[in-house]
């Protein structure tokens, strides 16, 4: 079973915080090429055309997938692959960079590569079309019925729907084979498995904070400011915060057609920068007992002595919405001064101590007991 630590969104998942990383690292990027770097042009966007996005000056620099699943099955990953490689490729997004973050390895069989395993599938779904006797009930054929509603219809097909719009089904497979054309031709050059500094594609829980961390302390290295770990973890959970925000207002107006909401650059600066931040505030404390709530939720789901593969049927149904995530979205959904308040109405024997310097040693808390 492929577990998905990402059973709804919040600012404070893995999707936030490598997000978050990418953000930074740029930024520490530019500004050791350049000390005196700007970045008022850049834009931080979760929940666009990916899980996030990256544009600078209006133009979309990068697009993001990531993606908490507890497997390393190269299968596993399909959907999310073919999602951003055919976002690049229908709208032509040339110079626009896909990338894929994983929490775990994918393992490749063989000789295999990302490269070959995107032809191959892309090849399946038109050879599908082509061959008349699977022509009626190809992924193509379901993309392009409107008597199905999207949930009823494979994801691929879904994908497809979206990716081709007002497209009928020889005008999408003409299409696809354009796209295996030009992948046959040369490898595709602007979609890749994302690799970190240490050389490894993947990154867990653990080192995703981590990362946030050391990317903080290079700016703050950067400009010359206090650095202690203290100071580190408040800003940490003083952005999470921020993004969570975000995220939460994005799902408030999902209706109103208003789109996504970006976080632009100068605000993370901010956060970074903020004379304040070494106050231990009510909504700091906040901020950081939801980061630790979320990634008590993730290690649950992670943990197969906790939630094995029966557990997870139980709680995360195909077909039906269980009590657990109906808990699990309205809890990591609340802002994060509400969940705090919930918690400690929940467990009185928690205590918080608002007055304790470091955050870190703040929280009286048994972690099991969360979860």
């Amino acid at each position: 079973m492929a577990h998905d630590a990402s059973a709804t969104w919040s600012g404070f998942n893995y999707q936030g915080k490598v997000g978050l990383f990418y953000a930074l690292r740029l930024m520490n990027d530019d500004l050791s090429a350049n000390a005196a770097s700007t970045f008022d042009l850049h834009e931080l966007i979760f929940e666009n055309h990916e899980d996030f996005d990256i544009k600078k000056d209006n133009v979309l620099e990068s697009i993001h997938q990531v993606k908490a699943y507890n497997s390393g099955g190269l299968a596993r990953y399909k959907n999310a692959v073919l999602t951003t490689v055919l976002e690049l490729h229908t709208k032509q997004l040339l110079h626009t960079q896909g990338f894929l973050h994983t929490w775990k390895k994918i393992v490749f069989s063989g000789d295999n590569t990302i490269e070959n395993f995107i032809l191959n599938e892309v090849l399946a779904l038109k050879e599908e079309w082509d061959n008349c006797e699977t022509q009626e009930d190809s992924k193509i054929a379901k993309a392009v019925n409107a008597s199905l509603l999207s949930g009823k219809i494979p994801k691929i097909s879904a994908i497809l729907r979206l990716c081709y719009a007002g497209f009928n089904g020889a005008q999408i497979a003409a299409d696809l084979g354009v796209f295996i054309s030009n992948a046959q031709a040369q490898p595709i050059s602007n979609f890749s498995i994302y690799k970190y500094r240490s050389g490894d594609d993947f990154c867990d829980l653990e080192n995703v904070n981590l990362l946030v961390l050391h990317e903080i302390s290079n700016y703050l290295n950067h400009k010359g400011l206090p650095n202690s770990e203290d100071i580190r973890t408040r800003i940490f959970s003083s952005l999470l915060g921020n993004v969570d925000e975000h995220i939460i207002n994005r799902h408030e107006h999902l209706n109103q057609n208003t789109g996504p909401i970006p976080i632009i650059f100068p605000e993370i600066i901010e956060k970074l920068e903020s004379d304040v931040i070494a106050d231990a505030s009510p909504a700091l404390f906040a901020f950081e007992f939801k980061k630790m709530f979320t990634d008590c939720v993730y290690n649950f789901i992670n943990d197969p002595d906790l939630c094995g593969d029966v557990e997870y049927e139980k709680y995360f149904s195909d077909s039906e919405t269980s009590e657990f995530e109906y808990c699990l979205k309205y809890l990591l959904t609340l802002p994060a001064s509400q969940l705090l308040d919930y918690y400690i109405q929940q467990s009185p024997q928690s205590k918080i101590a608002y007055k304790e310097c470091m955050v870190a040693n703040a929280f009286d808390i048994e972690k099991d007991g969360i979860t």
